[in-house]
């Protein structure tokens, strides 16, 4: 059985930085400004922020009952 745990809403600024900050990260370990190791890591954190981002977004259980 999978435990039921409570989303906390994040703001936009973190959804836009998540973004943001992956991009950066790309774009500068494409052009060598930052080294493969460092890039692939900051990539990571930040798509996980976006993934978080999205979880927060999506609708909870209790939000789809209320409309039933």
């Amino acid at each position: 059985m999978v435990p039921k745990y409570n989303k906390l809403p994040v703001t936009e600024s973190f959804f836009v930085t998540s973004i943001i900050g992956f991009l950066i990260s790309v774009i500068y370990t494409y052009t060598g400004w930052i080294n493969l190791s460092f890039g692939f890591a900051f990539s990571l954190v930040f798509l996980m922020m976006f993934i978080a981002s999205l979880i927060a977004m999506a609708p909870s259980n209790k939000e789809l009952e209320s409309y039933h």
